[in-house]
């Protein structure tokens, strides 16, 4: 069977914040091998105004995010400061 690619792609679903009910865009994806996440928001703008519909973050998913090149690069508990 055929392998599906699946780079280059995002999926949006319609979300509820669980603290305040407003609405928003979950979005995930992958792009160029490297797994995204972000949300959009619409904004309350005047009818006709040339300012965006939606506002909102993207990133790394954090199983993604870069690891120190050295191992134990992060450990900070044997510098004498």
């Amino acid at each position: 069977m055929a392998e599906y690619d699946n780079k280059n792609k995002i999926a949006i679903w319609i979300a509820t914040d669980k603290k305040t009910g407003e609405k928003y865009l979950s979005i995930s994806g992958n792009v160029d091998g490297v797994d995204i996440t972000g949300a959009a928001w619409k904004r309350q703008i005047a009818e006709g105004s040339k300012q965006p519909q939606y506002s909102g973050v993207i990133g790394v998913k954090k199983e993604e995010r870069a690891k120190p090149a050295v191992e134990g690069a992060d450990d900070l508990s044997d510098l004498p400061f």
